[in-house]
């Protein structure tokens, strides 16, 4: 499953609202999941690439097979 959230994040001067990236993977036979999340500038379509292209580089088992 892929989801975008916007969180904020508390800095020095103010709050800062980002959005995460999140990737989760369910797995029914061992009930296990999996996920992984990225901070990134925007929800659009360029940086859902790189969120899943850096997945995929480093055998994420969160892995989103096409």
């Amino acid at each position: 499953m892929l989801d975008g959230v916007v969180l904020s994040r508390k800095t020095g001067a103010g709050a800062l609202r980002r959005p995460v990236l999140v990737a989760l993977g369910l797995r029914t036979a061992a009930r296990r999941r999996s996920s992984t999340s990225a901070w990134r500038r925007a929800k659009s379509a360029a940086e859902w690439e790189k969120f899943l292209a850096d997945l995929y580089a480093v055998g994420s088992p969160a892995r989103v097979s096409t």
